[in-house]
C-alpha cells in the first residue's frame, strides 16, 4: 500500500468504489472487485503519479507527529 503522502485521488477513489461494490454490487462486480484487492499492488502501480497539485497538498512525514 502506498505511504499517505503519495496517495492520489485515483487510489482514493479506487479505495471507495472497492467498499461500494463489496457490499453493494452484484455479483459479478464483487468477484472483479475481488481480483483488484487481490493484485492492488499491481493495481495501484498502474495508477498515475500524483500531480504536482496533489503533492502539495500531502502532509509531509513530520507534520503527523
Amino acid at each position: 500500500m502506498p505511504r499517505p503522502e503519495h496517495l492520489t485521488s485515483e487510489h482514493l477513489a479506487l479505495d471507495v468504489w472497492l467498499a461500494d461494490v463489496r457490499f453493494d454490487g452484484q455479483r459479478e462486480l464483487r468477484t472483479l472487485a475481488a481480483g483488484i484487492r487481490r493484485d492492488r499492488a499491481a493495481v495501484l502501480a498502474a495508477l498515475p503519479p500524483p500531480s504536482p497539485r496533489e503533492q502539495s497538498r500531502a502532509p509531509s512525514p513530520e507534520s503527523s507527529c
